[in-house]
């Protein structure tokens, strides 16, 4: 029998929200801020704590200052928890008094010029054939269950590459002609489209064979 241990659903869990999260449409105007300090030794801690807190769409405001402008408490108590690294993390919540606007305040953090140009690849990459294969799915002859599977393979593997660099800003913070939503409705429509016969391809191939049996749950 096989399956995920605790750990590994979690991270799945995760990764599953960050994909699938909807962008805000409505912000507070409060900046949650993450303030830690960590000596040379626990170089290791720290090189994890940025992997994570990137992960969680928080951007280096400074060396040791992170901030998002999402309520991320939950997700970053688990974090801490995870880590052990409660004793060298300060949390805190604010608005931006300084001189920068908001919009500035984003560009210093995260290199959205650069996302969205990936985004815009993606979406002329995948655009087009989404539209091709709904038109021969909506005549009863799109592709077989296998070349389903793979092609939702493909695609989710590209697509999955995003979260992490995504902080998913509400739409007040994102620069003009933001190509991240609509890379996000191509990527829902190939789900939407495919799983069907991707699943019923899995399941097939899950079927009990030459003596494994399979946790098909997992």
């Amino acid at each position: 029998m096989y399956g995920l241990t605790m750990k590994g659903r979690h991270l799945l869990e995760e990764g599953t929200h960050r994909i699938f999260e909807p962008q805000p449409k409505n912000w507070d105007g409060q900046w949650r801020v993450v303030v830690y300090s960590l000596p040379e030794q626990k170089r290791r801690l720290r090189e994890a704590l940025r992997r994570r807190l990137s992960y969680l769409g928080f951007g280096a405001l400074a060396p040791g200052t992170w901030i998002s402008p999402h309520d991320r408490q939950i997700e970053l108590e688990a974090l801490l928890d995870d880590l052990n690294a409660r004793p060298y993390v300060q949390c805190f919540v604010g608005k931006w008094l300084g001189q920068l606007s908001n919009e500035d305040l984003v560009a210093r953090c995260w290199n959205l010029d650069g996302l969205n140009r990936q985004y815009a690849a993606f979406v002329r990459k995948w655009e087009p054939k989404l539209k091709k294969q709904r038109r021969g799915f909506s005549k009863k002859n799109g592709m077989k269950p296998g070349d389903c599977f793979v092609h939702r393979f493909w695609i989710i593997h590209e697509y999955s590459a995003f979260p992490s660099r995504d902080p998913n800003l509400p739409g007040g913070l994102l620069p003009q002609g933001w190509m991240g939503s609509r890379a996000g409705r191509v990527f829902r429509g190939y789900r939407e489209l495919l799983t069907g016969r991707a699943n019923a391809f899995v399941e097939e191939m899950l079927e009990t064979r030459n003596g494994y049996v399979f946790d098909k749950s997992s």
